[in-house]
């Protein structure tokens, strides 16, 4: 078997986990185009809205690990990538070609054959977690008051009904 290695400029991490080599990358950047259908059977679009970010990365730790010293850095990895899936926390994602922030892991998957031995070969898949900021507004009571009244004493003449 070839084993084939991404040589990144910069080294690949998933939140504090560095990954020793990276086996595959694959970014994930969808849009959804609205659709409504109008009277005579077709359908209109009008909007695009872009879907969450993701990205899906394969990488290998071994027990020699290219910097630091650890006895069972294999068994570490593990036990990181799986403490940051537990405690639901959004990381940043570094890759070759982008850095992420907001991330959170959606599936790891860590399979254990005699091909990859003491070593881990993983795949973690993790997507953008959009949040927004709410505002809280002031207004009067004077205004307030003024504003129920005037649309509860609004009366509409919706003209002839028939029962």
């Amino acid at each position: 078997m070839t084993l084939s290695l991404l040589l990144p400029r910069r080294q690949g991490k998933i939140g504090t986990l560095t990954i020793e080599a990276t086996l595959s990358e694959n970014h994930n950047f969808k849009s959804t185009v609205t659709r409504f259908p109008i009277e005579g059977g077709s359908i209109v679009s009008d909007h695009i809205v872009n879907d969450p970010e993701q990205v899906k990365i394969e990488g290998f730790i071994s027990n020699t690990p290219v910097k630091g010293e650890v006895d069972n850095h294999a068994q570490s990895a593990f036990d990181m990538l799986f403490a940051m899936w537990e405690a639901k926390e959004l990381i940043s994602v570094v890759t070759e070609h982008r850095i992420y922030t907001d991330m959170a892991i959606t599936d790891i998957t860590v399979p254990r054959n005699a091909k990859t031995g003491q070593s881990i070969q993983f795949s973690a898949d993790l997507m953008k977690v959009r949040k927004i900021q709410s505002t809280t507004v002031s207004v009067s009571q004077d205004k307030l008051a003024s504003t129920v009244v005037d649309q509860a004493s609004t009366s509409y003449n919706l003209g002839q009904r028939t029962t």
